[in-house]
């Protein structure tokens, strides 16, 4: 269910959803929001109901490929099930990763 990009797309936008289980709310979406801002990505990401993460995240090609990395573990002591992604277009003038 994963969609991978495709090696001749410019790597620099990227939407993923995460399920995370056995996770409090705030932890999901913060956790997320920490490791891409400290990444320097740009984006955002909001909590949806059944535990599911949704966000948007642009950067470089390596800053994307570590928080997909970090987001397959997810926070201390949650669940990760799985991790879905798919290639959007680049978002002129995003500044930030925010919390929605």
């Amino acid at each position: 269910m994963c969609k991978v990009p495709s090696p001749t797309a410019p790597p620099d936008a990227l939407h993923t959803n995460c399920l995370i289980v056995k996770a409090s709310t705030s932890e999901r979406s913060s956790f997320t929001k920490s490791k891409a801002s400290s990444y320097g990505l740009t984006g955002w990401v909001k909590n949806r109901s059944g535990g599911q993460v949704e966000g948007e995240a642009q950067g470089d090609d390596e800053s994307i490929q570590k928080l997909l990395k970090v987001l397959e573990s997810g926070p201390p002591a949650a669940t990760v099930e799985k991790v879905d992604q798919s290639e959007i277009e680049v978002k002129e003038g995003e500044s930030g990763y925010t919390t929605k």
